[in-house]
């Protein structure tokens, strides 16, 4: 069972606090999270970037280089991102050169999506220190220079521009699962919604259910839909091929969680045309959990 998705049952106060903080009963030293594929490399080789975290969902690290987290398995790590279970902190291991790292808040209104570009060199440790209102980059106690720049928004096509329609609502009842967009071609929507607790998605999604996601996460409620329009979306597109990013909602003993980490897919759009999102219902299991893939299809 992955622990930061199923939250023990304690006392309710107590579960409560961990639906929206990080504290999990994970190991407080592991190994940093190896970004590139292929056999680790020694430490003079390679450089780390980490963040100690401040024990509740505030920053979190979605995308490194634009590559979201695609790899399964590691439970030190919260859904679809490169945070940590423990502090909502990271530590993350690269290959030297200059490298973007793309963050979200959730406790910003607005929403914040950013990213933070510099060089790092090999055999360097470098740190992100505060929080997600007021935070630097060091090296060795010292800060250094960090580039940020929004994560740019679609411009949606005008109604009488060619364009393209995407779509999403629930096909099932209160206890079904959404399909949640987190960036289509690298870029947001404005605006973007919290999915409580921990994740800024392009659906709507309302205070109620934010609300019954705390309750239920003290394993005393199960998560409904409480909002007919939860995880409802309607965008228009650009004509053409598009990347898409995105979660499908699990459901294991009435608790929502999201995938372990983010799937995509490419899709060709045709100018005038209408789609549905639609759920895969062959799901694959993760760690226990099934979790579905989506599928685009005309209306």
């Amino acid at each position: 069972m992955n622990i930061h998705r199923i939250r023990p049952v304690i006392l309710m106060t107590t579960a409560f606090v961990l639906s929206v903080s990080c504290l999990s009963l994970l190991p407080t030293s592991t190994p940093p999270f190896q970004v590139w594929e292929g056999p680790p490399r020694p430490l003079g080789e390679t450089a780390t970037f980490t963040y100690k975290g401040t024990g509740a969902y505030g920053l979190l690290l979605y995308a490194i280089d634009g590559q979201p987290r695609s790899r399964h398995g590691d439970n030190r790590l919260l859904e679809g991102s490169f945070s940590n279970t423990l502090m909502c902190g990271f530590d993350v291991t690269v290959l030297p050169g200059e490298h973007s790292f793309e963050f979200y808040t959730v406790d910003t209104n607005p929403l914040q999506i950013f990213t933070l570009r510099f060089p790092m060199a090999a055999g360097k440790t470098y740190a992100l220190e505060g929080s997600s209102k007021v935070f630097k980059v060091t090296l060795e106690g010292a800060p250094i220079m960090a580039a940020r720049e929004d994560v740019p928004a679609i411009i949606e096509p005008a109604e009488g521009d060619p364009h393209a329609t995407l779509e999403f609502r629930r096909e099932g009842g209160a206890m079904d699962v959404n399909a949640y967009l987190l960036r289509i071609d690298g870029k947001i929507r404005s605006p973007m919604y919290k999915r409580h607790p921990r994740w800024a998605v392009m659906n709507y999604s309302g205070l109620a259910s934010g609300i019954v996601n705390s309750i239920g996460g003290t394993g005393m409620l199960v998560q409904a839909n409480v909002e007919a329009d939860e995880g409802k979306l309607s965008i228009r597109l650009e004509p053409g091929r598009h990347h898409i990013e995105y979660f499908v909602e699990t459901m294991y003993l009435g608790q929502r969680g999201l995938g372990d980490s983010v799937r995509s897919l490419d899709f060709d759009f045709e100018s005038g045309k209408s789609y549905r999102i639609v759920l895969e219902r062959d799901p694959v299991k993760v760690e226990g959990v099934e979790e579905s893939s989506i599928a685009i299809v005309g209306k």
